[in-house]
């Protein structure tokens, strides 16, 4: 039989749980499950969300599901609801030392009255779509890793400013993975640029922590420079005035 384009995960404490940023999604994992939260602090924040996930891999083909459940400050006091459902399938390519995915990332409204994001503009806010996406990680020398992300597609969101009927995204994500102490720890810098997004550029910093084996901890902040900058497609005000902090914890079986 051929073998598995997609290395098996090492015996180590990261095992099961593979190398991954704010928008990069692991690539090579294991069957696992994990819960975020996500926070956006400052003058123009007020959105809390709790994301749910699962993975699982069969042979090449790699499955990841989410579901975020979102609390946001509107007028009326606090509003609470479901995010969207997304549902991401991806094959694994074999290119030697490249170990990269090609695959596609679906969302499905499953609520309807959160009317809030985070950064990607598609996670909570009522929309429907999906897009083809292209994964990548690169080990460039003992312990700095490249990690990158590219993908288009198109979404049907629920028309209210500042979401049209219908938009078409690009995206695209580079990132280095920093190890040490035998890769029990690792710090993670990452930088997107989007076109119609929420956040069409921003800076995120984490650090990941495997206590144990098969578990993994990771926390750290997004600076959303071209909000701060007014280019994005909602009406705040120019200026430092959010900022999100986010925390996730990933148990591999």
């Amino acid at each position: 039989a051929r073998p598995s384009a997609v290395p098996a995960p090492p015996e180590s404490y990261s095992a099961g749980n593979a190398l991954a940023g704010y928008r990069i999604r692991q690539i090579d994992h294991g069957t696992g499950v994990s819960v975020g939260q996500e926070f956006v602090v400052g003058a123009d924040g007020g959105t809390f969300a709790t994301h749910f996930g699962a993975r699982a891999r069969f042979d090449d083909v790699l499955v990841q599901v989410s579901m975020p459940f979102a609390a946001h400050r509107t007028a009326d006091g606090r509003q609470v609801g479901l995010g969207n459902l997304r549902l991401g399938v991806a094959y694994a390519l074999d290119s030697g030392e490249l170990i990269h995915t090609l695959g596609v990332e679906g969302t499905i409204a499953a609520g309807s009255s959160s009317y809030t994001w985070v950064n990607e503009a598609h996670t909570i806010w009522p929309s429907n779509g999906g897009a083809a996406v292209w994964q990548f990680r690169y080990s460039v020398s003992q312990p700095v890793t490249l990690l990158g992300r590219v993908s288009a597609g198109v979404y049907a969101p629920r028309s209210y400013a500042p979401y049209p009927d219908l938009v078409f995204t690009a995206s695209g994500t580079i990132g280095v993975d920093y190890s040490l102490l035998d890769d029990r720890v690792g710090i993670v810098g990452e930088t997107t640029v989007s076109y119609w997004d929420t956040s069409p550029w921003e800076l995120a910093a984490l650090v990941r922590v495997d206590p144990f084996e098969g578990w993994r901890l990771r926390g750290g902040f997004v600076l959303p420079f071209a909000v701060w900058a007014d280019w994005d497609p909602s009406s705040s005000l120019p200026g430092a005035a959010e900022a999100t902090l986010f925390m996730d914890t990933s148990i591999a079986f």
